[in-house]
């Protein structure tokens, strides 16, 4: 009984530290979507339909077009829900409508194309037929930390109201929030690991309430933050699997003491001699 005792105390408190739900956690994986497989497409290669390093997607409002960014071939695809090619534009270069290294991709609500052009450190705005439309950042394709400008942007995302863009400016550990027509408006964070800090930031995604969602790779953890980017939670995967170690440490240890304490006493001391 005493172990038991201990046990719980010592359980209890690693619980309340971690802020582990163990019946949420539970209730997720029961709850939990099962998606089966249902098609794919493309290559490797440099024809229409074919990739040289797929990279990130997104949907037309309409859902009738993905949008499907071919990293290495310094391009946008176009297919429909069933994989048919449609379109393509872009290539290697610094010029309008050109990409080097096209890193992240959203679609607004309007149906236009945000492109995170990394190694161009700029973004570009198109239609949703790939024309071009405008762009903002550095204009002479070098790093910067002015704010405004980008050292390897990843990511962009837009609100649904149109009024803002926000760019992970990754190697500034920042990110930059512009208004649509690319006029700088603020920047939010700095490097770090506290909260509201980042380290190497590479994804940003507003949810339906304006929540925004950024993911580290240098903190390798995920943070989440209000419409103001006041903090709302934060997921980091090292205190996640510390956590999940300690606690399965101590199952087991929990179960090798009651089952010591079943083993008949004289079982025990006969145990304990043959030993000696």
């Amino acid at each position: 009984m005493q172990y038991f005792t201990i046990f719980i105390i010592v359980f209890g408190t690693l619980i309340h530290l971690s802020n582990f739900d163990f019946f949420s956690y539970a209730s997720a994986f029961q709850n939990a979507t099962v998606y089966e497989f249902y098609k794919k497409w493309g290559s490797e290669g440099k024809g229409d339909g074919q990739f040289q390093r797929p990279h990130d997607l997104d949907f037309s409002p309409d859902e009738k077009i993905i949008y499907a960014v071919d990293r290495d071939g310094n391009r946008i695809q176009a297919f429909d829900k069933n994989g048919t090619f449609l379109f393509a534009w872009g290539k290697l270069g610094n010029g309008d409508g050109q990409f080097h290294v096209p890193y992240g991709i959203d679609v607004d609500i309007n149906g236009n194309v945000w492109v995170v052009d990394r190694a161009n450190d700029r973004v570009q705005k198109f239609d949703s037929n790939g024309n071009f439309i405008l762009k903002f950042g550095n204009k002479d394709a070098e790093p910067s930390d002015e704010l405004g400008k980008f050292d390897n942007p990843r990511h962009v995302a837009v609100d649904k109201n149109l009024e803002h863009v926000y760019v992970v400016d990754s190697k500034n550990n920042r990110i930059q929030k512009f208004d649509t027509n690319g006029n700088f408006v603020k920047s939010i964070g700095k490097l770090g690991s506290n909260i509201g800090e980042f380290n190497l930031p590479t994804t940003i995604e507003i949810d339906s309430k304006n929540n925004f969602i950024v993911n580290e790779r240098g903190n390798e953890r995920i943070q989440k933050f209000d419409s103001r980017w006041n903090p709302i939670l934060m997921w980091d995967l090292r205190v996640a699997v510390t956590t999940n170690f300690v606690i399965l440490s101590i199952l087991l240890w929990i179960n090798m003491i009651m089952y010591t304490l079943q083993i008949p006493r004289k079982t025990q001391d006969a145990v304990i001699n043959h030993g000696s």
